[in-house]
Order: C-alpha cells, then sequence, then structure tokens
C-alpha cells in the first residue's frame, strides 16, 4: 500500500513539473487581431502561438478580414441571440505573446476572420502542433453565423491529419437549431438560431469520447458528451490532429458572411494535471496487481 501511494504521489509531482509540455498538443492561442494579420487572411498566415499556419481554400469563394456585426441585421444590438452592444465575436487586441518578434496589433479597429462561399465549399483549416490533442485537453473557438440561405451549411469541426471529420458542429440555413455530428450522427442541439454568435468549447475526456458545451452569445447554452466519429478502414485514425472552419454554397454578401475568431487550446490548470496523474498512476499499479 505505501509503495502504491508513493507511485501516485510521485506521478502528481511530475505532471505538476511538467506543466502543459506533458501535454500531446502544445498550448495555442490566435485571434483576427494578431500581427500576422495586418495584410490579410491568407493561404499560409500564422499569427499568434502554438498553431501550424492556415491552410485556406476558396473553391468560388475568399477569405477575408471584417467586422461580425455586419452580418446578419448588420447590428450589434443583441435582437437574435445576442447581448447588445459586446461586438460579437470581434477583438480589437492580439494575443500576447504573439509571434515574435511583433507585439500583439490592431488595438482599435474590431476584427474578425471572415469567409464566403457561392456554391461550392471554402475552406479554413489550423493544425495542432506538438501531436494531437491530449486527454483533458480543451479546444476553444467563436464563430457567428449571420444569415443563411435554405439549405447553406457553416460550421466548424476537428479533424484527423487525414482531413477525414471526428467531430463538427454547424448550422443550416432554414433549420431551428445547431446541429452536433458526431458517432451518433447529425443531430439537432437545444440551442436555437442566433445571428450575433457562439463559443466552443470542446474536451477530450477519453480516446474517442469528448465533451462538449455550446454557449450562445445570450448564454443559451448546452452540455453534450459523446464518441468521436469512426473514420473507418482497418485502423481509423481518431486523433485530432487539426480545426476546420467551412462555408457551404452561401451567399456573397454582408448578411450571409461566416466569421471565426478566438483560437485557444488553453494551458491545463494544475489540479487537472494533478487529477490525470492520480489516474495514469493508478492504472499502473492495477496493472501490476
Amino acid at each position: 500500500m505505501q509503495k502504491g501511494l508513493i507511485a501516485v504521489i510521485a506521478a502528481v509531482v511530475v505532471c505538476l513539473s511538467f506543466g502543459g509540455s506533458a501535454w500531446a498538443s502544445n498550448a495555442a492561442d490566435d485571434n483576427a487581431s494578431s500581427y500576422a494579420y495586418n495584410p490579410g487572411w491568407n493561404n499560409g498566415s500564422n499569427g499568434g502561438f502554438g498553431f501550424g499556419a492556415w491552410v485556406l481554400s476558396a473553391n468560388g469563394g475568399n477569405h477575408f478580414i471584417w467586422d461580425s456585426t455586419k452580418n446578419g441585421d448588420a447590428l450589434d444590438n443583441g435582437i437574435v441571440g445576442g447581448v447588445a452592444g459586446d461586438g460579437d465575436i470581434n477583438t480589437t487586441l492580439g494575443p500576447s505573446p504573439d509571434i515574435a518578434p511583433y507585439p500583439p496589433a490592431n488595438v482599435t479597429v474590431p476584427r474578425s476572420w471572415g469567409m464566403w462561399n457561392g456554391g461550392g465549399v471554402t475552406d479554413a483549416i489550423r493544425p495542432f502542433t506538438g501531436g494531437p490533442l491530449g486527454l483533458g485537453q480543451h479546444f476553444q473557438v467563436d464563430f457567428d453565423n449571420g444569415f443563411l440561405g435554405t439549405g447553406a451549411t457553416v460550421g466548424i469541426g476537428l479533424y484527423n491529419a487525414a482531413n477525414q471529420p471526428l467531430w463538427e458542429v454547424y448550422f443550416v440555413g432554414g433549420g431551428a437549431f445547431y446541429v452536433n455530428n458526431d458517432l451518433a450522427g447529425p443531430a439537432p442541439t437545444t440551442v436555437p438560431y442566433g445571428d450575433e454568435g457562439l463559443h466552443v468549447d470542446f474536451m477530450l475526456t477519453g480516446p474517442v469520447a469528448y465533451t462538449m458545451t455550446l454557449t450562445r452569445r445570450d448564454g443559451n447554452t448546452q452540455t453534450i458528451n459523446g464518441s468521436l466519429i469512426n473514420p473507418g478502414g482497418a485502423n481509423p485514425d481518431r486523433n485530432i490532429a487539426e480545426f476546420r472552419a467551412f462555408d457551404v454554397s452561401n451567399v456573397n454578401d454582408d448578411p450571409h458572411h461566416f466569421y471565426i475568431n478566438s483560437l485557444a487550446v488553453p494551458e491545463p490548470s494544475s489540479w487537472m494535471l494533478a487529477v490525470i496523474g492520480l489516474v495514469g498512476a493508478l492504472m499502473i499499479r492495477r496493472r501490476k496487481v
């Protein structure tokens, strides 16, 4: 018993000592106000820290930097799922530290990453670095769908290195609720449509298990527990290697533009590291018994 307790304590100390480096994916943070996007949002752009460079494909659309309050009813009024005067998902200050030697930028101009598509699929992919998302790690992002034509789809997801979807959340024009897509298939959430933006907080809770909280700007929220999509094949790759945002067959005008912002893989807290250390030590001890 004493040896088992010592092993548990040692595991906790190791986890606390290594901090974020003990996790598979590097801590990361970026937003549209970073210095790197002063010339625009382009393929290969890489602001903030911890993420790989953007991989952008237009396919009949475009990528740009603009004010997310301009989509939907073009007002920051809080009428449809928002809070008046909150700027929707805009930022005015880049993350700190931004990629050296550049400081945070755009301290006064509200900005988000925007995209549109006129009949195909416009993509924006951002790889994680250091490895795939690890057990207990969070990924966070804001998105603002604005108005959508019937059948048009905008959303975000987490994918493996082969660009296969493992989890997605999106909205389809003409629908009433946001849709969560995982192993169980696409299913409506209880969060109704809003034109002013949402916050998504995804956490990997097991090798293929997750918990996700979807929060509309006015506080309407839902937490979903599920399993990652199985891509199929003999050895399906269910490691989360990248983030993807997509705009499918939408309309090119201000009300229908799709925006994302504020991507982050936060540093894990000390108590979470301790918990993971305890679990790992107990599993090791159980194998030896």
